[in-house]
């Protein structure tokens, strides 16, 4: 396994970054972030100018996964964060409790550190819970949340498969093994994905990426130790979900897009989560994946810039 040298990834990584960038045809900016009194360095990555949005990424993938709705969202600052661990971000050591206080503190200290007071929110997947951890604890430093696909924010969603093995003993070595096309292309059919690559929506460059990656970073093993301190053998530890009374506190306006081919949760989960947050709207995309805006990037992005729009706090 090959590891970073400068808080930045290898250089062939960086070519194979630059491609899933190039395919979509989008021209980030990079930065490190020294963040704390450990200096954790932490890579951001920006598109575009005008108002800010903070995108935290999921277990699917960090950076250029963001590439085909980052195209779709002129007249923005986009500010993509590798989450500590991935990409160009440093590992850090997850607290065994108190996750969802560390998620928004950090990135409290990551909009300190680019000097930005108030922000819009996207997450995915577990990154929903980093977004919805810093406007329910810093509300006076987000406009508004997107939360795009299913992810751990409520004790009804079941801790998939995938996660719990990799907290597992056997999780250690197969955090650690060679990863292949073949189980990259199976990964994404599962998340609900088969539509996205057949119709190139998901194109092979994209694929080879995360392959390259998975292979030459430490990304499973920094996830590993992320994933143990917030899911135990059969469900999630307490204090990560959100409850009612966490739901209803949230003040900004929240939107989810979810597919219904995700396989995280139902249709139904998500709109008692939703119905349950004061200024709360689930849109729903028939037949998308656990990272919706593969499926119709142009769809996600015209949601988004109304929900933005409709942020005027």
């Amino acid at each position: 396994m090959t590891s970073r040298t400068d808080g930045t990834p290898i250089a062939d990584l960086r070519e194979s970054e630059a491609k899933v960038w190039d395919h979509w045809g989008v021209v980030p900016e990079e930065r490190i972030l020294e963040i704390g009194s450990g200096s954790s360095r932490l890579r951001i990555q920006e598109v575009g100018s005008g108002q800010p949005v903070l995108f935290v990424h999921g277990t699917g993938g960090y950076g250029p996964y963001w590439a085909p709705l980052l195209a779709e969202l002129n007249g923005y600052r986009c500010i993509v964060l590798d989450r500590p661990g991935w990409g160009g971000s440093d590992p850090v050591d997850f607290p065994q409790s108190g996750f969802r206080d560390f998620s928004a503190d950090l990135l409290r200290k990551v909009l300190d550190a680019l000097e930005v007071d108030k922000v819009r929110l996207v997450g995915a997947s577990i990154g929903d819970t980093w977004a919805l951890a810093l406007a329910t604890k810093y509300p006076d430093r987000v406009h508004s949340v997107a939360l795009l696909g299913g992810g751990p924010l409520t004790d009804a969603v079941k801790i998939p498969g995938v996660i719990r093995l990799l907290r597992s003993p056997l999780g250690a070595l197969m955090s650690k093994g060679r990863f292949s096309e073949k189980m990259e292309i199976s990964q994404a059919r599962r998340s609900g994905h088969g539509p996205a690559l057949d119709n190139g929506r998901m194109p092979q460059v994209y694929v080879d990426w995360k392959v390259e990656m998975t292979n030459n970073t430490d990304w499973r093993v920094n996830e590993r130790e992320m994933v143990r301190a917030v899911a135990g053998r059969r469900e999630w530890k307490p204090g990560l979900t959100f409850d009612p009374d966490d739901l209803s506190s949230v003040s900004v306006p929240l939107l989810m897009i979810y597919g219904t081919g995700d396989p995280i949760a139902t249709v139904e989960t998500w709109q008692d989560v939703v119905a349950q947050v004061p200024n709360g709207r689930l849109d729903i995309m028939d037949g998308a994946g656990h990272l919706p805006w593969f499926d119709d990037p142009v769809h996600v992005g015209e949601l988004l810039r109304g929900h933005f729009r409709s942020a005027t706090n």
